[in-house]
């Protein structure tokens, strides 16, 4: 009886496994569907379009490309990255930079970060809700700076602020001008 109960218990840890499994490959495959039909309808530059635009489309600002939710009776009063009726089809999808030397921001990009005593420029950085910011510390001594210029941190204004190495990890999201990456 407990060898028959061991394995019906193996079993239903295996089925839940699995199903675990399936329901992320449902999700990678949503995810390269949004990227192909947004390829398939790429539309060019937003700022040089004017007048209506239709869905499916997919068009490129400021460095990220942008799926079209709603047909638009014109595409200059819908700014992708504040309408509600573009996504961004580079969402969780960061592209990662190893960096040595002092560098300016971009943002959707995830810094590694591979010398102490560099410094991570944030002043003149235009946000967009959305916006990916993220760290790794590939040092697990020494230290670094973040100066966030104008850029406010969870609400709070930080300035120029020296970070003391340990392998850590930070994500933000820039969510608006008042609360700024969260």
């Amino acid at each position: 009886m407990n060898a028959l109960a061991d394995n019906v218990n193996n079993n239903a840890t295996e089925t839940q496994s699995l199903a675990s499994a399936a329901a992320s490959a449902a999700a990678s495959a949503a995810d390269v569907q949004a990227v192909v039909l947004g390829a398939a309808n790429f539309k060019g530059l937003w700022s040089s379009l004017s007048g209506p635009l239709a869905k499916p489309a997919t068009v490129k600002d400021n460095g990220r490309f942008w799926l079209l939710l709603d047909d638009l009776a014109d595409v200059t009063a819908a700014v992708p990255g504040v309408s509600a009726s573009w996504t961004a089809l580079d969402a969780g999808i960061a592209p990662t930079q190893y960096i040595t030397s002092n560098t300016t921001v971009v943002p959707g990009v995830r810094y590694i970060i591979g010398a102490a005593g560099i410094t991570l420029n944030m002043t003149g950085v235009s946000w967009a809700k959305g916006d990916y910011f993220g760290i790794r510390e590939a040092i697990g001594v020494g230290t670094y700076t973040i100066d966030f210029g104008a850029t406010k941190d969870r609400t709070q204004t930080r300035g120029v602020v020296l970070i003391t190495a340990g392998y850590r990890q930070l994500d933000r999201t820039f969510e608006d001008a008042t609360r700024g990456l969260i």
